[in-house]
Parts: structure tokens; sequence; C-alpha cells
């Protein structure tokens, strides 16, 4: 991930042979874009840029909010999380937690590493959970979401140990 904006000059060698090519960096997203969905899961960086998006759907007296985004584009690992609250016409700009059951708001969470099969998720319960997994967020407009995002995730099939997720943020349009 770039720490800073503008145009680098990278320099392959194979052989005997070598060429040099600019990358160009933006300002926004972190050096790439403004869209953006990145943490640290096991205090390892992770990015999932690649059709970062946020979607609102209202059906049934419900409104859920999701939020996603894949490393790769071919699918191999992803994270994404959900929101669901009564309808309401306020804002997104708030803090929501799994913990939240009590006031008819459920969270979930999940994160897929299929090169290992695994799938990590975090959802409300019911029961109050240590570490929850706890999205904030900062900015909503009518065209995008920003915000923060950490918390435990833990092992679908109940098999390996829980994910820790960390220093997490996101900035999305919504579509």
């Amino acid at each position: 991930t770039p720490t800073a904006a503008g145009t680098f000059n990278y320099t392959v060698t194979g052989g005997s042979s070598s060429c040099s090519f600019p990358i160009t960096f933006g300002t926004g997203g972190g050096g790439g874009g403004s869209d953006y969905i990145r943490c640290k899961i096991d205090g390892v960086n992770a990015t999932f840029n690649f059709s970062a998006v946020a979607r609102i759907n209202t059906a049934g007296g419900t409104d859920t909010l999701s939020i996603e985004g894949d490393s790769t584009g071919a699918g191999i690992s992803a994270f994404g999380f959900n929101i669901e609250r009564p309808a309401s016409t306020a804002t997104w700009a708030n803090t929501y937690s799994v913990n939240q059951f009590a006031s008819n708001i459920h969270v979930d969470a999940g994160y897929g590493n299929l090169p290992a099969l695994i799938i990590y998720v975090a959802e409300t319960t019911g029961a109050t959970q240590t570490n929850p997994f706890t999205i904030i967020i900062t900015s909503a407009t009518p065209t995008r979401l920003t915000g923060t995002f950490s918390g435990k995730l833990e092992d679908f099939l109940g098999s390996g140990p829980d994910k820790i997720v960390t220093a997490g943020e996101f900035s999305v349009p919504i579509q």
C-alpha cells in the first residue's frame, strides 16, 4: 500500500534485461483511490478494494446496509458486513455492534479466505460478546459511507482459532 500520492518508478530485472515503468498513485483510500475497505487481521494488513461498495435495501419495515469488497476480483478473499435495523429516515452515521440485539439491531460480518477454505463470521446472537464486532459509520451522504470497524471473527465451523480485526476503515460508494 503506497504511503504517499505521486508517480513512482519501478525497475524489473529478468536475466540480463531490465525495464523501468512509472506507477501513479492517487490521494484517497490509502494511495489507490477513494473506495476502500482495509484492516488488520491478526495484525496483518489486508485490503478489500476490488468492487468495494455499499448497498442499502428497505423491505418489510427493515433497512439493511451491506458493505463488501474483494482482495483480488477473483473471489478468493473477501470481507463484508451487514447492519439491519428497523426502517428509519435517520442517517446511517452511528455506532453498531453485535451486542445491540436488544435494540432490534442485527450486525454480522464475514471474512472468507478460500485458499484455506475457512470462513470467519461475527453475528448478533442475543448474548453479550467479548470484543464484539463493531462498526462506526462516521459519515453518511446520499452517495458515500465512511467509517471504522473492529472486533472478533469466529471460525464458521468452530474448528479454528478466532481472528481479531483491528484498524478497520472504509470509504465506499453507495450503489
